[in-house]
């Protein structure tokens, strides 16, 4: 069974942003963190449907489980402080606009996509593809593709 592809809803002559994080939920880290993550929610939920409840236990196992959630957190971080990010939009193969790309917080893994108003006003009302494409050390990977449905602004034109 195939997926349809993500939607983004843009008005036409809008300013288009949208950020986004990289993660990796699937490194060694990450995978081992979730799996203490899990461990320390079981243990916290048991603690909670005691009979009765101890307040130092809740206490104790909520503690692990917020130090087992930032452990996680910190986990999956992928670091793009080193990458090269690009992005286009494209209508029945035709290129019609590159964006412009900003690495907010490269160790957080935060970038945004970004394209001013006066670019958006050219675009028709329609569906386009949009991907974003990563160059990193251990080579090229895209993005699956986006739809970005542009709508008519009643105001704008």
């Amino acid at each position: 069974m195939t997926s349809k592809p993500p939607k983004i809803l843009v008005k036409r002559g809008d300013d288009f942003r949208l950020d986004m994080t990289i993660q990796d939920l699937n490194n060694d880290a990450a995978i081992a963190s979730k799996a203490a993550m899990d461990a320390a929610q079981a243990a916290y939920d048991a603690a909670l449907a005691a009979d009765p409840q101890v307040p130092a236990d809740i206490t104790t196992t909520h503690n692990a489980l917020v130090a087992a959630q930032a452990t996680y957190a910190d986990d999956i971080v992928v670091d793009i402080s080193s990458w090269t990010i690009t992005s286009k939009l494209a209508w029945a193969g035709k290129l019609i606009s590159n964006f412009t790309v900003v690495i907010v917080d490269g160790p957080a893994g935060n970038f945004s996509v970004r394209l001013g108003n006066a670019e958006t006003a050219l675009w028709k009302p329609r569906s386009y593809d949009m991907d974003v494409q990563f160059v990193r050390a251990e080579g090229k990977v895209s993005s699956e593709t986006f739809m970005v449905i542009v709508e008519k602004d009643i105001t704008n034109g």
